[in-house]
């Protein structure tokens, strides 16, 4: 398995994770609306997987304003975290992130190769 088989960000319609939910995986979707079902401009939580990044843009096609969040991150209500972005999401980009060397020496200390 790669980190494809595991970045992930999970989208919540309310806040402290509730009501309707979508996951997605590594990909660009310029239109949250018709690539998801989830309804515009309505994005009030999200969880984001280790070695994972997650764009929220305020317009469809990436435009308007964007905050990049880098995981693992947990946050219970988007209003809180950034201006502008609880229920304003319009498109969305999931990224992987290659970690270095050091996250994987750090990850394996101590144990054998077999």
């Amino acid at each position: 398995m790669s980190l494809l088989d595991y970045a992930r960000v999970t989208l919540y319609k309310d806040k402290n994770y509730g009501s309707t939910s979508v996951t997605l995986a590594p990909g660009r979707y310029a239109n949250i609306a018709t690539a998801t079902g989830m309804p515009r401009n309505a994005i009030s939580s999200l969880k984001v997987t280790p070695y994972t990044t997650v764009t929220l843009c305020s317009k469809t096609d990436y435009g308007g304003n964007c905050i990049k969040i880098i995981g693992p991150i947990e946050i219970p209500d988007l209003s809180r975290y950034g201006s502008g972005f609880n229920d304003a999401t319009e498109s969305v980009v999931v990224d992987v992130i290659q970690p270095s060397s050091a996250d994987i020496l750090s990850c394996c200390k101590g144990e054998k190769s077999v």
